[in-house]
Formats: structure tokens, C-alpha cells, sequence
């Protein structure tokens, strides 16, 4: 019989959630101001996986970026282990969204959220998020790298939100 081992928290802007076990969660890495590392896969538990990280991504408009929608990279969550509630996933940290544009509009949201531990495992950390645009209207409430919930929930990440366009660069879309 295995010992009962639930999966920790994947960390990313900050610290992820720490397990019933009492295992810490994952540590801090990447870029506050220039955040392009993917999120990091949450714990496994005995016969659960945790959730996948957040995707990274990269939008340079020269112009204006409306988002009236979602921008995403979101950590899942971790899985139950189906037989009881000790051998749960741990959640996956948030992933990166980098944006650059002149003008940064729109009623959506952009997030970087961590994925929920399940039951006993460690709740994910919130990603990272910066954004250079010398006009913003997209209200900086729809802004979230908000940490995952689970036997400890994981930290919130960061967010950048600058009025200043000094990290301009010309990118080709191919």
C-alpha cells in the first residue's frame, strides 16, 4: 500500500500551495517586466496528475488591441485521485502574457490564473502579466494572475501594467 502523497502546487509569479503533507509548493520564477516563461505543470499525487501550465504569449500591435474577449494562459487543475481524497493533483501555475501596443482597449479580460489543487492538493500560482501601452482603457479590474484554491492556495502572480511604451520592438507574424 502507498503512502498517501497528494501533489503540490506549481509556483510561477510567486509560490504555489503547499499539499496535505505539508511539502512545500513551487517557488517563483521568470520576469516581472518581460514575462514569457510557461507555466509549470502541478504536483502529481499517487494515482491523480496535476494540472497543465499556462501557455506564454507574446502581442505586439503597432497600433490598437481591442479585446472585447479572453486572453488567456490559465494553469488547470489538478485531478482527483477517484478512489478517496488523499491522493489528489496539485494545481498548475499560470503561464505569461507580454503585450506591447500603442493603445489597449476593450471591455475583456487577460489572465494568467493558477489551477485549483483538488481536495488535498496545492493550489496553483498565479502567472505573470505585463502590458506597455501608452493609452489604456480596458479596466485594470480585468487584469487577474489570481492564485488556484486547494489544501493551501497558491500566491497571486504579478502584473506590469505600464503607461509607457519603452519596450517597443518589431516582431514578424508568420
Amino acid at each position: 500500500h502507498l503512502t498517501d502523497r497528494s501533489g503540490t502546487g506549481a509556483g510561477h509569479g510567486t509560490s504555489g500551495g503547499a499539499d496535505a503533507q505539508g511539502d512545500a509548493g513551487g517557488v517563483s520564477y521568470g520576469s516581472l517586466t518581460v514575462p514569457v516563461a510557461l507555466g509549470s505543470g502541478g504536483g502529481a499525487g499517487n494515482s491523480a496528475e496535476g494540472g497543465v501550465g499556462g501557455g506564454a504569449i507574446k502581442i505586439n500591435v503597432t497600433t490598437t488591441l481591442t479585446c472585447n474577449g479572453k486572453i488567456s494562459a490559465n494553469g488547470g487543475n489538478g485531478q482527483a485521485d477517484g478512489v478517496d481524497t488523499t491522493d489528489d493533483g496539485g494545481g498548475a501555475s499560470g503561464g505569461s502574457i507580454y503585450i506591447i501596443c500603442n493603445t489597449l482597449a476593450g471591455s475583456g479580460y487577460i489572465t494568467a490564473n493558477g489551477g485549483n489543487g483538488d481536495d488535498n492538493g496545492g493550489g496553483g500560482a498565479g502567472g505573470r502579466i505585463a502590458t506597455y501601452a501608452s493609452t489604456t482603457t480596458l479596466p485594470s479590474s480585468n487584469v487577474t494572475v489570481t492564485g488556484g484554491t486547494g489544501y493551501i492556495s497558491g500566491g497571486a502572480g504579478t502584473t506590469n501594467l505600464s503607461g509607457a511604451v519603452t519596450q517597443l520592438e518589431v516582431s514578424a507574424i508568420t
